[in-house]
């Protein structure tokens, strides 16, 4: 910081800057990443469930086919 230019006084308060700044931008990083991965196992977990719901059945179609039509 003092070949930057900064005074003996303001260097060391730069470089802690740069230094947070540098910490936050990982942390950001690695709360996304986490996020990320959190929503990947949620979808592969739902993958099961959807498979095991099974197709509609026609009775159901019918049957809501049949109530708009008494309307």
């Amino acid at each position: 910081m003092l070949a930057a230019g900064a005074s003996p006084w303001e260097a060391p308060r730069r470089a802690l800057g740069l230094l947070e700044l540098a910490i936050q931008r990982q942390t950001n990083l690695l709360s996304y990443l986490d996020a990320f991965h959190l929503v990947g196992v949620i979808a592969a977990g739902c993958v099961p469930l959807i498979l095991l719901a099974g197709r509609p059945r026609r009775v159901a179609r019918a049957a809501a086919a049949a109530a708009s039509e008494s309307h």
